[in-house]
């Protein structure tokens, strides 16, 4: 029986994966540049609409490079994007409060906001890298 895609013995791509991150994170800059120019920076949909595109992009190009399992590299993209922004969001709220965090904040509103942030940002990814592996065209085969 012919195999959909050649053996490579690797299961996850890590180079589609970081490909992915890559354009995700320039995309995302980009659109918060846009809206930081159109005075719409602040806006929670606004944000979460750019997080979900740049991911569906990121997720996208890897699923493109890694057809076989495209959902699985776009997730990975979402969960590495989510990642470097938790990380980046710690590093700023230190710098900018000392040590411990933003303080005068409900945690159960912001916890649900991030919550659901975080699922839509893994949606995104995840259509993303299976439209890519969609789009990748022809898949090669071997006998």
């Amino acid at each position: 029986m012919a195999e959909r895609y050649p053996v490579t013995g690797r299961f996850v791509d890590w180079a589609a994966i970081v490909a992915g991150f890559v354009v995700a994170f320039v995309v995302f800059v980009l659109l918060n540049l846009l809206a930081t120019i159109a005075g719409a920076a602040g806006n929670a949909w606004v944000i979460g609409l750019i997080s979900f595109v740049s991911l569906l992009c990121g997720g996208w190009v890897a699923g493109y490079l890694a057809p076989a399992n495209g959902l699985l590299h776009g997730t990975m993209v979402a969960v590495l994007m989510i990642t470097a922004l938790v990380l980046l969001t710690a590093i700023a709220a230190a710098g900018v409060t000392g040590v411990g965090g933003i303080s005068g904040i409900s945690m159960g509103a912001t916890a649900l906001a991030l919550f659901i942030g975080f699922i839509i940002q893994l949606i995104g990814g995840a259509i993303g890298g299976f439209l890519g592996g969609l789009s990748a065209g022809t898949p090669v085969t071997r006998t």
